[in-house]
């Protein structure tokens, strides 16, 4: 599970600042978004390394592609003779050392100055709104326990889900999900059916901020089911890597839009590289990405990061058909649903893909997505 805390009280974190105190933790430099971007990338160079897709073997006598020449070797210079005495100028190596130590002192402080500088006033304004409301005193007063051991993510949440409804299940793949458009409310169990991959929940409205990932390595905390998942209407489920699970309900909500599919026709064949969305031939819209193979070599795989305007990135991991893990005709194959707002900026490593407009597209405000 994601512990998303403040650095400074414990507190939840929305974004990067703390729903408690105030705090931007973005002067950390360690927040959640971070910490799970970082999971995400050594997951990544995990995958990368471990893959051996079955590619038809290159000529050995063929170059690598854009590989630098090595530079000749240069013969060191001559070493300086060592002069037999010091001049009385030089001060000695104790003097030295004790300048050296008061000067790490004096950086020392001017950091710890500069922190405290720039969350005194965040600090301030959480204590006015905290002691005035009392909600230190009603939060810890009602036993909340912010050990990580314990931590509920779930623990801000205010609206709880009928417990009738409609038995549903659905087996979903690597894409980007709306609650309540894509997947009904209700509360799940999911189960992994095949591969590996992490599974991401953002809820804005109810402060559910939650990363789980999924597969067979207990010494990396990876799980092959999960019980009492929340999902709300408005939340936004992401699998992010090459796997199948399994969610299941027995009390599913009324969906609150039907996803249709997109009205325009083509296909956009993006090979590795950088793009900006907007201004390379790609516009705004929500699409499905495969990856692009050759007939005579159809294993493939694609990296895909996006940028989005304001800041944030997301990360996928793409599978050709072939490359895919599959079962009862369900494919791990491509990612589903993705938003590519105008002025994202799309980066495309390990292979080339194609967008194609979506089969369960939505209403959705471009200009403010994502939410974070």
């Amino acid at each position: 599970m994601a512990k998303s805390r403040c650095r400074l009280c414990g507190g939840k974190l929305a974004g990067s600042r703390c729903t408690f105190c105030g705090l931007d933790n973005t002067c950390y430099d360690r927040d959640y978004t971070y910490q799970k971007a970082l999971s995400r990338q050594r997951r990544v160079e995990r995958k990368v390394e471990n893959h051996t897709p079955a590619r038809p073997a290159q000529a050995a006598s063929a170059p690598p592609p854009r590989s630098p020449q090595p530079s000749a070797p240069r013969s060191a210079p001559a070493a300086a003779p060592r002069p037999a005495y010091r001049p009385s100028s030089v001060p000695s190596p104790k003097r030295r050392n004790g300048a050296a130590k008061i000067s790490v002192i004096i950086i020392i402080i001017f950091i710890f100055v500069s922190v405290l500088a720039s969350a005194l006033p965040a600090l301030e304004e959480a204590a006015g709104s905290l002691f005035s409301a009392n909600t230190y005193s009603s939060l810890y007063s009602d036993g909340y326990d912010w050990d990580d051991d314990d931590w509920d993510p779930y623990g801000f949440v205010t609206r709880e889900i009928p417990e009738t409804g409609e038995a549903y299940e659905t087996v979903i793949g690597p894409g980007i999900y709306q609650i309540g458009i894509h997947i009904p409310e209700g509360v799940y169990h999911a189960e992994l059916l095949s591969g590996e991959g992490g599974v991401d929940i953002t809820d804005n409205e109810n402060s559910i901020y939650d990363y789980t990932y999924f597969g067979t390595e207990e010494e990396y905390d990876e799980v092959t089911g999960l019980d009492d998942i929340r999902l709300y209407s408005g939340a936004e489920l992401n699998i992010d890597s090459s796997m199948l699970i399994r969610l299941s309900t027995e009390n599913a909500q009324p969906l609150t839009e039907q996803p249709y599919a997109a009205e325009t026709d083509g296909t956009y064949r993006l090979p590795e590289g950088e793009y900006t969305a907007g201004t390379d031939g790609l516009p705004e819209g929500i699409y499905d990405i495969s990856v692009d193979t050759d007939p005579d070599e159809p294993y493939g795989y694609a990296n895909i990061i996006l940028l989005y305007p304001d800041g944030s990135s997301e990360y996928f991991w793409a599978d050709s058909p072939e490359s895919a893990v599959s079962i009862d005709g369900y494919s791990s194959a491509g990612v589903k649903n993705v938003v590519i707002p105008d002025g994202t900026e799309v980066s495309v490593e390990y292979g080339d893909i194609l967008l194609t407009p979506g089969q369960g597209c939505y209403n959705v405000d471009y200009d403010s997505y994502p939410q974070q």
